[in-house]
This record gives structure tokens, sequence and C-alpha cells, in this order.
């Protein structure tokens, strides 16, 4: 095994410190804490972190990865900074020049004639790529092992992972295959043991490490429920609309999105019909759905930050699905989001500016030309908080748009115009550019509060 005998990491795989399973020390570092830290974290992967964090994290590590102390770092910075760490490298791990071989495979019918192709494909792949790619597998594989606790199915954990392991030569054909991106990552996961030669010994050793990991975890949870006990807060939520009936709902810092509207309907009788919750702004003039396993507390934590303007006219509010099921339907993958719009920062009251904007590749980018060669500013898609519609004193010049804040950047900003704002055509536009973005972030899917409710 070659050991590269420095201590800077380069953008290649080729310049990497390796470890002794020869794989780059930055990754194998980063998936011991996740595995350590973070198999039970919720949303592991999906979760964003603070940008400027990571962004100091990932250039500690390629500085000296032996160096830095993982675990003083919130596991989702570590999470990102992986992540960040396999997008920014300079060939993809599945080899841009191979693309189209793994995705032609992924849709190859006959079950035992397309794993033998990926069995090929696999050998074809220098053994750092190779060793790297099985240890993501295997990784992936122990994570979704606890979906109950992290909320992070298989196929949630591969929608996170195969943007940044899978790349064109040219990075502009990656938005036209994520299904069958996602499809190579399943395939790989769901005959792990056979396509990577995995042996029953592995397993086993595999499994030890876990259920002490596990033991560690549960004596961890039963602190933190001693802790949570005395830590209860009542939180008001309106029915239906921003200035509906309002109900007090007990919560405290492990409440979830799901937790309110149970309680909700076993308190009120409420049968029949999805039911879900939403953050509600300006009178109901923005709306932010969130999903089962959001942090009540987290999301309303922010609300103390915002200028008391924005704050006074913010709520909770139980609804119906019917705003995801439009996001659900204008979901579509087969056409490029760029188009002519009109864009507002944060610091502009009224002033609406006409820009092109490009949703590709998890990055939201503005331009300040029609062909989108002149780069006004851009952020990736995990950095973003996303409202449906426009504050109506921000005077957009449409009736449709979407407004979204910078995360640990602008919520804090005490700025009185909320958010970054984008003006569109239509209903059908908003729709389409939010579920987009929605979904990018949140791979379970749109529709996952479409269970039956307990009453």
């Amino acid at each position: 095994m070659a050991v590269l005998c420095v201590q800077q990491s380069g953008k290649s795989l080729l310049d990497q410190q390796l470890s002794q399973d020869n794989i780059p020390v930055i990754l194998d570092r980063c998936l011991k804490q996740v595995d350590t830290r973070g198999q039970q974290e919720e949303g592991i992967y999906r979760k964003a972190a603070t940008n400027s964090r990571v962004d100091k994290l990932i250039q500690e590590l390629k500085t000296d990865a032996h160096a830095v102390r993982l675990d003083t770092h919130d596991i989702h910075e570590v999470a990102n900074a992986l992540k960040r760490f396999l997008r920014e490298l300079d060939d993809s791990l599945f080899m841009r020049e191979r693309y189209s071989e793994w995705i032609r495979t992924s849709a190859i019918e006959d079950h035992q004639n397309k794993f033998l192709w990926y069995r090929y494909l696999l050998e074809k792949l220098p053994q750092v790529n190779y060793n790297t790619l099985r240890r993501i597998i295997l990784h992936i594989s122990k994570l979704a092992e606890h979906e109950q606790q992290n909320k992070m199915s298989g196929q949630g954990l591969c929608t996170c992972f195969a943007p940044t392991l899978m790349r064109t030569e040219n990075d502009t054909m990656r938005g036209n295959n994520p299904g069958h991106e996602i499809k190579v990552m399943l395939d790989l996961l769901s005959q792990r043991d056979y396509l990577f030669q995995i042996e029953q010994q592995e397993l086993e050793h595999e499994d030890k490490i876990k259920k002490a990991q596990d033991k560690i975890k549960r004596a961890q949870q039963d602190i933190q429920r001693q802790s949570q006990s005395s830590s209860n807060f009542l939180m008001p939520v309106s029915m239906y609309n921003h200035n509906g009936q309002c109900e007090m709902v007990n919560t405290n810092p492990a409440t979830t999105a799901k937790g309110v509207v149970d309680y909700l309907a076993r308190k009120c009788g409420l049968s029949g019909g999805s039911l879900a919750l939403s953050e509600i702004l300006a009178k109901g003039a923005l709306k932010r759905p969130l999903f089962p396993s959001d942090n009540i507390l987290l999301t309303t934590g922010r609300w103390g930050d915002w200028d008391e303007n924005v704050r006074k006219e913010t709520c909770l509010c139980l609804t119906d699905t019917e705003v995801l099921q439009k996001l659900e339907r204008h979901h579509d993958t087969s056409k490029p989001l760029i188009a002519e719009l009109r864009y507002a920062d944060a610091k502009s009251k009224n002033k609406f500016r006409k820009t092109t904007l490009e949703f590709k590749q998890y990055v939201l980018t503005f331009y300040k030309d029609s062909k989108a060669k002149n780069q006004l500013c851009s952020w990736k898609v995990e950095e973003l908080t996303i409202y449906l519609g426009i504050d109506p004193k921000r005077s957009p010049p449409t009736g449709f748009g979407f407004t979204f804040l910078v995360n640990s950047r602008e919520d804090k900003s005490k700025n009185s115009n909320f958010g970054h704002c984008v003006c569109v055509a239509s209903e059908e536009e908003m729709y389409r550019w939010v579920a987009a973005l929605i979904v990018a972030q949140r791979p379970e899917g749109l529709m996952i509060w479409n269970t039956p409710m307990r009453t």
C-alpha cells in the first residue's frame, strides 16, 4: 500500500493522505466520526450546517487531517464536510469518463446481467476509488439500519450521496439523470456483499462495533431524557389559517412537527384527510410546510432573531396537505430549471432587478445577463430556508414568487426586509421552482405527511 508522506491533501484522490484501508484519511476520519456519533442523528447527511464552519473544517482537514479534533465539531458539520470534500474532487468517485456506462447499466432489466456489468465496472475503478466507494456503501448500509431514529432510509441516503459521487465529464448532463444516479447507488447497496465481496467475518466484526455503539447511545439518551423533563414550553398553534383559533401545545427540546400534529388530532378529535404543520409569515403571505421530523424549538427559536415587524406576524399553523400536493404535482425533473426572473436581495425593499436564475447540481445561481455567463451570486440549496410567496410590503411586480433565507447569516440580520425574493410569472412556475428546491433538500419526498393520523 502506498501512503503519501505529506500532510496536505490536494483535489485529486491520488493527492490524498491514505489510511491503512487505502482510502483518503479525510474520509476515513469523517466516516468514523459519523459512525460513532451520527448513526441515530436525525437527518444525518440531509440537514445543512453553518457554511463558514464547514469551509473552515474542510481547510483544516486538507492542511493536516490527522491533527483535527472532529469530536469538537457538530456532527452535521462533519457530515457536510465529508460531502463537500467528495464534491470538490477533480474527478468523481465513479469517474466522469464512465458516467454513461454506470447509467446504462442501471437501466438493464435482466437482474443477473445487470450485476455482472456492475462487477465489471467496479473492477475497472482505480484501487483507491474502489476502496472508498466500498467503504461509503457499507457506511450507508449501517446508517439505514437506524432509519427509525435518524429518519434516513437507504433511498434517502443514496439521494444525498449520488450527486456528490457521480458527475459527467462537463457536469452539464447531471441533472438529466438524477433518478438513474440514485438507482446505481441503490443497486450497489442492495447487492453490497456480492459486488464488493464482503465476507461474513467482516460483517461479524461490524456487528460487534454496532452493539457497542448502541450501548453508548442508550446511555446518552437516558441522560438526555432526564434533562428534557424539566424543559417544557407552551407553544401556540393556529388552526387552519394564521388568524384562526389558537391551541396551546406542550413542547420540549425533542418535540417534532409530527408530535404537534398528532397531539392536536387527538385533542380536537380530527379525522379524515391528512394534516400537516406549516410556518406562516406576513399574515399568510409566506408559507413553509414543515416535515414530520422537523424540531419545533429549533424552528421557532430563530424567530427571536428576526425584526419585530416580521416576528409579530409569524406563527405555526395546523393545515391540510394541499400545498404539498400542489408541489408534488409540479415537481418535474425532465426540464432544466433556468429562467429570466425578477429578484430582490435582503437589502432591497422593493427594487426587483431582472436576472437569470438557474438551479443545477444543488446550487441556486443568479446571473446578471440572460446568457448566464456573468454570475451575480449563488448558494448551495442546503444553506437555504425556502418560503412560498413574497411579503406584499416588498411590492413584488407579480403575484407569484418565493422567498428564501441564507441560513446562519440572515436569521440574525434584524433586517425588516425579510429574505431574498424571486418573482415568477405564474403559480405553476412558483410551485415548480419551490418543489425542485425542497425535494433537493428533503429526499424523503413531499408527501411524507400522507399517513393516517391517530385520533
